[in-house]
């Protein structure tokens, strides 16, 4: 009798994950991706949920179908991100930072990039910024954002954080890349 309450208890507690999804998936239909990425940005801080926590067998498919439609929409040609720098023109810090965000997750197929790795590419092709952090703060301030931050490891303001790039932040590249006379 005690294995079949246990059995009841996991089922209930399956409706109830299943009730918050039907619910979570009628709001999340009716929002732009932009606007899912600030709510799921603003869940994971509130209730300080790390994709560490995440079942990652079922968010990986979700990644994979992201990188799939970040690279259907631009072209991936690039060879080297100083190619796509000089593509891009980039003018700012934020810029500079976007178009090495933009390398990452989308030519490289990453899932996320760090503030070091977007720096140390920007100096390997000769265009470090003096301050990421706040390169990556304007983009993530921007309405809507460009960037959003997933994860910080650590309690220094130094902590390596990871980022990803909105629909928004994309969106912007595609913008770039697509400029008359750009290949």
């Amino acid at each position: 009798m005690e294995q079949s309450a246990d059995i009841d208890a996991t089922s209930m507690s399956y409706d109830v994950e299943i009730d918050a999804m039907k619910e979570i998936s009628k709001v999340f239909t009716e929002l732009d991706v932009s606007a899912q990425e600030r709510v799921i940005a603003w869940l994971s801080s509130r209730f300080g949920i790390t994709s560490g926590q995440a079942d990652r067998r079922s968010a990986e498919p979700l990644h994979a179908e992201a990188r799939e439609r970040s690279s259907s929409q631009a072209p991936r040609h690039f060879d080297h991100p100083a190619e796509l720098f000089e593509s891009a023109q980039a003018q700012t810090d934020a810029e500079r930072a976007l178009v090495l965000g933009y390398w990452f997750q989308v030519c490289q197929g990453a899932s996320s990039f760090t503030s070091r790795q977007v720096n140390d590419e920007l100096k390997h092709i000769g265009h470090g910024v003096g301050n990421i952090t706040r390169a990556l703060d304007v983009l993530i301030d921007s309405k809507p954002a460009a960037v959003i931050q997933l994860e910080k490891s650590g309690k220094s303001k130094q902590a390596q954080k990871k980022f990803r790039l909105t629909h928004e932040g994309l969106k912007r590249m595609q913008q770039v890349l697509s400029r008359p006379g750009e290949e």
